[in-house]
């Protein structure tokens, strides 16, 4: 993650013109936020068939190994989180008291990140090219979302592509406050709305199929 962020610094703030160490506020941040909400999503999928001699040797609860998955993905993005504090110490950069919206725009997006993974692990159980499909369609929407990239640099004329990318709202509210910025409130709203519809809507397929998950290794 380290050597990523020093490349991308030195040569992405070249190629868009933009001063290295704004950029470096930028991208590291950023960077870091999108890679747990990617590898949420993409790790999630193969969360239950990774269990599989769990789940077929002892009574344990499928939504359990979620959780699990969901740990695994918090502690990598704590050891990033270093990154960030070495980041800000070369700058000589003080996070202030917005730096606090982060915590409820983490639990915002692994309250999303659980419901997605459920949902992801249910369907690769039944179609095991699953994964392969999501980290596919990942990769294009790391492309399609100003991770490296300025928002600014797409114009109006294309400012519907990120507007209506969930992606990019998940990445608003975790990574704003770490650049010292309130998150907007439409990307609040958005978080909150889809962890809410999707909670709901997973939750009901969940309790449909948890008995027949077993027969589907």
């Amino acid at each position: 993650m380290g050597a990523l962020i020093l490349l991308l610094g030195f040569v992405w703030s070249a190629v868009f013109g933009m001063d290295t160490a704004a950029y470096f506020l930028t991208v590291t941040p950023t960077l870091i936020v999108w890679t747990l909400i990617s590898a949420m999503i993409i790790e999630g999928c193969g969360t239950f068939v990774a269990a599989q001699s769990t789940a077929l040797s002892i009574r344990f609860p499928f939504t359990a190994f979620v959780f699990a998955h969901l740990w695994r993905m918090v502690l990598t993005f704590a050891h990033h989180l270093l990154v960030l504090v070495l980041v800000f110490l070369v700058l000589g950069v003080m996070p202030g008291a917005i730096t606090l919206l982060a915590i409820p725009g983490l639990l915002l997006i692994l309250l999303n990140g659980f419901w997605i993974s459920l949902l992801l692990s249910i369907v690769t159980l039944r179609v095991r090219d699953v994964q392969q499909i999501v980290a596919s369609g990942m990769q294009i929407a790391m492309f399609a979302t100003p991770v490296f990239w300025p928002r600014e640099l797409l114009g109006t004329r294309f400012s519907w592509l990120i507007d209506y990318n969930p992606l990019y709202h998940l990445l608003q509210i975790g990574r704003d406050p770490l650049i010292g910025q309130v998150p907007p409130n439409e990307s609040w709203l958005w978080a909150a709305g889809m962890a809410g519809i999707g909670l709901a809507v997973t939750l009901v397929l969940f309790g449909a199929v948890r008995r027949r998950l077993a027969y589907w290794y």
